[in-house]
């Protein structure tokens, strides 16, 4: 309604399946096409399928900032190396209080 367009994004079931490559590939190519300026991304699922795509748009010649999150003090260890990455492929990581950056500090 402000003007700013909302698109569905490509689904994927799993970090681990067959699909994350055409899902990543799909999403970068949408960063592009709709010359997305800004990626924020929220949890461990966005945090690594938005900052990779976003960096796949990137090699494509597309220019978005990556902004990943960590809202919270404790991760899974499962998703520990996934968050990580994330947090290395984006440009700012936004922490909702203090002692969450001072975790991210600590990583």
């Amino acid at each position: 309604r402000a003007g700013i367009s909302v698109v569905q994004a490509p689904r994927l079931r799993s970090l681990v399946g067959r699909d994350l490559p055409g899902a990543v590939g799909a999403l970068a190519g949408m960063l592009r096409a709709h010359r997305v300026e800004i990626v924020h991304a929220h949890d461990v699922y966005t945090n690594f399928v938005a900052t990779l795509a976003a960096r796949v748009a990137r090699r494509w010649g597309a220019t978005p900032r990556i902004v990943a999150s960590k809202r919270w003090w404790v991760t899974q260890a499962k998703h520990r190396p996934l968050n990580l990455l994330a947090y290395r492929l984006a440009d700012r990581v936004l922490a909702n209080s203090d002692s969450v950056a001072d975790s991210l500090r600590s990583a």
